[in-house]
């Protein structure tokens, strides 16, 4: 996953990648591997993130060219499975068809469906790309 958009933000607002780690509670390392895109970015630190600059996942996602501003307060997993569900739901899709979509076992979209686990961001990314929704639609905003 690209997230271009982190490196932009935090260099248009003078931070360094130390003090953004620190914000979010992560290390210097993990978040310079998300903003160069060697690792995606955890879902809980892409909402804090939008939470400390005031706007959506969407944008820092690259899923929106509009700096709206962040209304999600927390993520619920359960919450993030039925609305999962209800997009599986109105576009046919069984888990098993959308495990060979987002390349991953129909256990993994199983435990996402249920609430048992949050979705992993590459996931949320892919189904709001592919089904034309916003994350933050996805999590119920």
């Amino acid at each position: 996953m690209n997230f271009k958009r982190l490196k932009a933000i935090r260099i248009k607002n003078n931070y360094t990648q130390e003090y953004i780690a620190n914000i979010i509670n992560t290390q210097q390392a993990n978040y310079s591997k998300w903003e160069n895109g060697l690792e995606t970015i955890p879902l809980k630190k892409l909402l804090l993130l939008a939470k400390f600059y005031n706007i959506s996942m969407d944008y820092l996602a690259g899923l929106s060219p509009i700096q709206n501003k962040n209304q999600i307060k927390e993520l619920d997993k359960i919450i993030i499975g039925k609305n999962i569900k209800k997009i599986c739901n109105d576009n046919n899709l069984t888990q098993i068809k959308l495990a060979k979509q987002l390349n991953t076992t129909q256990s993994t979209i199983s435990a996402f469906l249920n609430g048992k686990v949050l979705i992993l961001t590459k996931y949320i990314l892919l189904i709001a790309k592919k089904f034309n929704i916003s994350i933050e639609k996805i999590c119920d905003l």
